[in-house]
């Protein structure tokens, strides 16, 4: 089974970054919330690994974040 670094380390560098832009702090954002999901979220981590092990590769298409009040977190993303 793939290791969780191996996985964070991949989606991060194959996350394409735009010269003269901020897209690089978005990529250390979404690294860091992957990186708190396997964490959380163990089998998380399982699954991803399986799935690069048949060669799927995983693209996430969006971000859902489940909380009343998120007004703190819109700074990173405005």
């Amino acid at each position: 089974m793939t290791d969780s670094r191996s996985i964070l380390n991949e989606f991060k560098t194959r996350l394409r970054v735009r010269p003269q832009t901020r897209d690089g702090e978005l990529v250390d954002v979404l690294h860091g919330l992957l990186e708190q999901y396997f964490l959380r979220v163990p089998d998380a981590h399982r699954i991803f690994s399986l799935m690069k092990s048949r060669g799927d590769w995983i693209k996430n298409d969006h971000i859902a974040f489940r909380s009343t009040d998120i007004r703190s977190l819109l700074k990173v993303f405005l």
